[in-house]
């Protein structure tokens, strides 16, 4: 499951960790988290995994962007979990080997700020970094991307026309950014 979470920290924190509790779900992973330094979103029964934002203004009042996997404990006990070192603000890696097999797993957590962040430079940078970690792990077993990518796409397809075979959606957003 993926979620922009707007903000970990603050008065939203504890209907954050209501519902994740409720979802139940083995792995999460979190965007705009607006932690700061080295604290990072914890629920009970859950191992954080998480990458805070390095350039913050030492007098903004929270934190800005951040990222977290939180994997279930009973999971990642069955798993031989790696976080992949990035130097890239908004992408978080994690690899999960199974302990009684080969089989791996790598999911590729993003956030990429909105156009109008002075925090969103280069997306085309951002977008050329996210396709090197899939060579990179081309020879894992499943490959997961999940996350926020600021993209509006107004009435472009958001699909290929050719391979996937989904109903038409309705149009609410009659807006684009460089990000798609």
């Amino acid at each position: 499951m993926a979620w922009n979470c707007g903000s970990w920290c603050g008065p939203t924190q504890p209907l954050n960790t209501y519902l994740l509790e409720r979802l139940n779900a083995d792995i999460i992973f979190l965007s705009e988290t607006k932690t700061r330094k080295h604290k990072c979103p914890l629920i009970d029964a859950y191992v954080t995994i998480y990458s805070n934002r390095k350039m913050i203004h030492k007098k903004a009042p929270s934190g800005s962007g951040g990222t977290a996997f939180l994997i279930k404990q009973e999971l990642y006990n069955k798993y031989v979990v790696t976080r992949e070192d990035m130097d890239i603000d908004g992408l978080l890696m994690i690899r999960l080997k199974y302990r009684l097999s080969s089989r791996q797993i790598s999911i590729l957590g993003s956030y990429l700020p909105p156009e109008s962040s002075t925090h969103c430079d280069e997306p085309d940078v951002y977008f050329q970094n996210i396709l090197s970690l899939i060579y990179e792990t081309y020879d894992d077993d499943f490959i997961l991307m999940c996350g926020d990518y600021n993209a509006r796409v107004e009435k472009k397809h958001d699909y290929v026309d050719t391979v996937d075979d989904l109903p038409p959606r309705v149009v609410i957003d009659t807006t684009t950014t460089d990000h798609d």
